[in-house]
């Protein structure tokens, strides 16, 4: 879906300057060593600025919150001494709110030099394919911009 997206994108965001390549690859979100050969390869990409899209994790389970955390952090560590920036896209619900309250204060405890997460809630409704439940869900959506200029 989100290569589908991209790809109608790339033409309009080539008229302005901004050039894109992707790959695609399969990622366990709950293991640390497949996060930390992702962020290997990712970060060995000759680039200006990395951008990072993370999104609709929030419907995961009490139990993998802190292994996705630490993947979180991991992405966030690899990408520390770069620029970057990530956005965070989650359905507006209390789980979301609470994994992006986390993530942002880690952030912040990481790196000092981070700008100030910024957030945005749309008021739109949208529907979101959650596959790890098998249902379609309707909700309006919650964005965190998190971006730093390399040191």
């Amino acid at each position: 879906m989100y290569s589908k997206l991209l790809d109608e994108a790339i033409p309009e965001l080539a008229t302005v300057n901004i050039n894109i390549e992707y790959v695609v690859r399969d990622w366990n979100a709950f293991d640390m060593a497949s996060t930390t050969l992702l962020m290997r390869e990712f970060v060995a990409t000759e680039c200006e600025e990395f951008f990072v899209l993370v999104s609709a994790f929030s419907g995961i389970d009490k139990a993998n919150n802190e292994k996705l955390d630490n993947s979180l952090t991991q992405i966030q560590m690899s990408l520390s001494p770069e620029r970057y920036t990530v956005v965070h896209v989650e359905p507006f619900t209390k789980n979301s709110q609470s994994l992006l309250k986390r993530v942002k204060a880690s952030l912040i405890s990481l790196f000092t030099a981070t700008n100030a997460p910024q957030q945005y809630n749309c008021k739109e409704r949208f529907m979101w394919l959650d596959p790890v439940n098998d249902r379609n869900v309707q909700s309006n959506v919650s964005v965190s911009l998190n971006s730093r200029n390399k040191t």
